[in-house]
């Protein structure tokens, strides 16, 4: 069941980062300065996904090798590799 949890929170994550990086961006004025940038917006969105996904995925790592694995003992068949 805590792997079950641990997908749940990576999905809102994955969700929920970018579009606070993207409010952010419009609170602070800095989305015009993007878009007049000689960059897709494709390219920009990407470039926010991709840090954004590196966060959760440091945060998965951490979550499932130290709190899953270590404390709560839950046996964890499979490759973890494919699972990052």
């Amino acid at each position: 069941m805590s792997i079950v949890l641990l997908n749940h929170m990576i999905t809102l994550l994955s969700i929920i980062l970018p579009a606070a990086a993207l409010i952010k961006e419009k609170e602070r004025g800095t989305v015009e300065h993007l878009l007049v940038m000689p960059l897709v917006p494709l390219e920009i969105t990407i470039a926010k996904v991709w840090a954004n996904s590196f966060i959760v995925l440091i945060g998965v790592v951490f979550a499932l090798l130290f709190s899953i694995k270590l404390v709560i003992g839950t046996p964890i068949h499979g490759s973890m590799l494919v699972f990052f």
